[in-house]
């Protein structure tokens, strides 16, 4: 239920998000077109599958005459092992004793032996063989031991429960292909003999794997589950025997198509496997014309549909056009007269019963748009006094927050004392300080380069090593394409000086600060990492929502301060979406993240709607 309402807040906010005219068209769009694409979909449906029926009744089509050829084969041959069975010079040959009795077998042969030549006389080049259980009959062509047949044939055939005969596929040496299929001759519930029936199979195989389309196979399945590979095109004879296997014990086979053809005077089955990728490229030409018809038809619908609301609603929008005419000349021109309902482009409006202006209707839209633009003069006058008195007062908390002393007497007296006192340490000190100071000043400009604001840094690390006796080292990382970018002015050197004072100078040695900064998309990214002792993550995540504005008792002091005011700047001249970020964790430093826009050195004030 929840992800249902979720789903119905998502569409009621898109709804809402929508201009009149779009609604319209989308409500009536719905109301039209969905039970269309419906009913479409429903018909698509059912012409694929007719299609698809279509498709596979042309494969089953091209092996009909195989499985017709098949199906004779196989009736022909039961048909002669029923003769046989039945037949009475048979059966009086198989159960006499001939032990002593040689001429009596010769005679009863001779009567056989017609019989068996007639029935190997057909088309099928069929031959018939007699496994015979009396251990006195003698070999012939025709006429066999029990012992010659198979021992596995045999004990398939003297198993078997079933009414129909026992049939194998076998391969023989020179390559042939041959049918044998087996049943027996009772007597009075005794196995007298077991009949053979053998016939081809070459030219039958070499039909079927001539109509295989390609990536597809043939199997032969018996009735016992017993299968044989008869013919394929294009893929091997393993894979195609894999395709069987998972047929048989999953009911479908990944990749194919399965249709069996039923052979039955054997009742047996041909499985036709087809591989679905040419089917499937055959059911996209099929359906590709109606598709795109049907894609036309809608596209006409929806169309019309469009220029129909939108030529209904084309007064509307002719009136949000003013109206957005007038939001975005907020910020310029003279201030409106003081006649609530004057409008600046010229029409006058004497209050909500004045007369329409030319080609407004007096309708409920033609007042609106009079009264709208009477309200809308009204809110621009405010609105421009608000920003104004805004902008002012940013940048006034900006400078006051910036520049508090301007100690050009200090840098000028530290320049004398290097030429008083002439010692190579100092000096360099001097120096160092004169420096950091001519940049911090940087002639009270509020924005400053990046390279410049690293300079500084550097400078005061200098100082700071002089001062401390600290033996650390660091590293600056920064794209050149930042070098120019402008900063807030002195933004840097009180983190830096942050992670001196509580990191670094808390380590007995091995002390590293590194700076770094990155552009990522329209910001400018600069972080100062130190491998001091860290703090608490509740302790820096408080460091970093400071305000510098809090009441005194709340007030942080120390470089939580400095810190608060370099947030605080930042917002102040850049907007929220900007500012500073502290990550630590004891024992792994610390790192403070400014973010600020690239390139900006005026700020962007973002006026609230009224």
């Amino acid at each position: 239920m929840s992800f249902i309402r979720r789903i119905g807040r998502r569409f009621r906010s898109f709804v809402n998000g929508l201009q009149y005219r779009q609604k319209l068209l989308v409500t009536i769009a719905m109301v039209a077109l969905v039970p269309l694409l419906l009913l479409s979909a429903v018909y698509m449906s059912a012409y694929a599958r007719a299609k698809l029926q279509a498709i596979m009744e042309r494969n089953i089509g091209r092996h009909d005459a195989q499985v017709e050829q098949l199906d004779r084969m196989f009736y022909a041959g039961i048909k002669k092992l029923i003769y046989l069975s039945n037949n009475l010079q048979v059966i009086q040959l198989l159960s006499q004793d001939y032990s002593d009795d040689l001429l009596a077998y010769m005679n009863n042969l001779t009567n056989v032996q017609g019989v068996l030549e007639a029935l190997k006389s057909d088309e099928l080049q069929s031959g018939v063989a007699v496994y015979g259980v009396n251990p006195s009959l003698y070999r012939t062509e025709n006429i066999r031991k029990i012992g010659d047949l198979d021992p596995s044939v045999r004990e398939r055939v003297m198993s078997n429960k079933d009414a129909y005969p026992v049939r194998t596929f076998v391969k023989l040496d020179d390559g042939r292909t041959e049918v044998r299929i087996y049943s027996q001759i009772m007597d009075l519930k005794e196995t007298l003999a077991i009949t053979e029936v053998t016939f081809p199979l070459d030219s039958s195989l070499e039909a079927i794997r001539r109509t295989v389309t390609n990536g597809s196979f043939v199997m032969y399945r018996q009735k016992d589950g017993v299968r044989f590979l008869i013919g394929t095109n294009g893929i091997d004879d393993a894979e195609a025997e894999r395709a069987a296997e998972r047929y048989v014990t999953v009911g479908g086979s990944r990749g194919y198509y399965i249709v069996p053809m039923r052979i039955n005077a054997a009742q047996d089955d041909l499985l036709l496997f087809v591989d679905r990728t040419p089917v499937y490229l055959k059911l996209a030409e099929s359906l590709a014309w109606p598709a795109v018809m049907l894609v036309g038809l809608l596209l006409t619908i929806f169309f019309s549909i469009k220029f129909v609301t939108f030529g209904l609603t084309r007064r509307l929008s002719e009136l949000m056009g003013t109206v957005r005419g007038e939001i975005a000349s907020l910020d310029a021109g003279p201030l409106p007269s003081a006649d609530p309902f004057a409008f600046a482009g010229g029409r006058e409006f004497a209050g909500p019963e004045a007369a329409p202006a030319e080609g407004a209707a007096g309708d409920e839209l033609g007042q609106l748009d009079r009264a709208f633009h009477g309200l809308v003069v009204q809110i621009r006058d405010h609105y421009r006094q608000t920003a104004a008195y805004e902008v002012g007062k940013r940048q006034m908390e900006a400078e006051l927050l910036q520049v508090n002393i301007n100690p050009h007497v200090l840098y000028n007296t530290l320049s004398a004392i290097k030429w008083v006192y002439e010692d190579e340490r100092l000096g360099q000190l001097i120096d160092d300080m004169v420096d950091f100071y001519r940049l911090f000043l940087n002639r009270g400009e509020p924005v400053a380069p990046l390279a410049q604001e690293i300079e500084m840094v550097k400078k005061y690390m200098a100082m700071h090593k002089f001062s401390y006796e600290s033996d650390f080292t660091y590293e600056v990382d920064i794209d050149e394409a930042l070098a120019g970018a402008m900063i807030l002015r002195n933004t840097l050197q009180p983190v830096v000086e942050n992670s001196l004072i509580h990191g670094i100078n808390r380590l007995a040695a091995g002390g590293r600060i590194s700076i770094a900064a990155r552009e990522e998309g329209e910001r400018a990214v600069i972080e100062v990492s130190d491998n001091g002792p860290g703090m608490e993550r509740h302790l820096a995540e408080r460091l970093a929502t400071a305000d510098a504005d809090w009441p005194p008792a709340l007030k942080p002091s120390g470089s939580g301060y400095a810190l608060a005011n370099i947030r605080r700047r930042i917002k102040l001249y850049y907007g929220d979406a900007f500012g500073l970020h502290i990550a630590s964790e004891p024992g792994a430093g610390t790192k403070v993240t400014l973010t600020v826009p690239l390139g900006t050195a005026e700020p962007k004030v973002q006026y609230p709607v009224p």
